[in-house]
């Protein structure tokens, strides 16, 4: 544990490094670590939210480079932020209520999850700006404790193996769906275990899928 805490923050470091000296990241995107949970909520590159037409809500996932925060004629509060995902750069305003709402997550080298919608100008129906709706930190995300989750298996080696990695108790209500070409039942743990995130990559990268809720 010790060992993963350390390699963790290097890598923070790393990245907040190198985007301070060069203004861009080297070696990796600090999105990478968060790769395994983007299937999970349909994480969109800004590049096609904001190209494709018949996409008017989708969620990117963003590491934010550059905050300039401004104020209205009025005295309101509202920022120009620089982002970076795996495939751009692109700026967006966020305005007031947002803003106050979220500042504990719009901090430089944040990653966040940020839910997009586009508005039309009713001036100019070509004219089109995309709204921030919600941002949530991919951090937070990442630490919330899971309630229950379900497993979907194909055979009884998936079954012993998710047995051996899971036999610590814990809160998390496990629900085991079993699928084979003959037939399909579901099995529910009778006591709670011991999951986190690290837990579900690990078994994720045995072949198995899981879903939590």
């Amino acid at each position: 544990e010790v060992v993963d805490n350390l390699g963790e923050w290097n890598f923070q470091e790393k990245m907040a490094k190198e985007f301070e000296t060069v203004g861009f990241f080297i070696s990796d995107h600090p999105l990478n670590q968060y790769q395994d949970i983007f299937k999970e909520f349909n994480i969109l590159s800004f590049k096609k939210v904001n190209e494709d037409k018949e996409i008017s809500e989708g969620s990117v996932a963003a590491t934010i480079l550059k905050i300039q925060e401004k104020k209205t004629q009025k005295g309101t509060s509202y920022a120009i932020i620089k982002f970076s995902d795996q495939s751009s750069i692109f700026e967006l305003f966020i305005f007031s209520e947002t803003l106050e709402l979220n500042r504990s997550k719009i901090k430089e080298g944040n990653s966040v999850i940020l839910t997009l919608q586009k508005i039309s100008n009713k001036n100019e129906t070509q004219s089109i700006r995309l709204n921030v709706k919600k941002i949530i930190s991919l951090d937070d995300l990442i630490n919330r404790p899971i309630n229950s989750i379900s497993f979907k298996v194909k055979n009884t080696e998936d079954v012993e193996i998710l047995s051996k990695m899971l036999k610590k108790g814990g809160n998390v209500e496990v629900n085991i769906n079993i699928v084979s070409s003959d037939k399909a039942y579901k099995i529910k743990l009778k006591d709670k275990r011991l999951i986190d995130r690290k837990t579900v990559n690990l078994i994720k990268n045995q072949g198995i899928s899981a879903t939590i809720h």
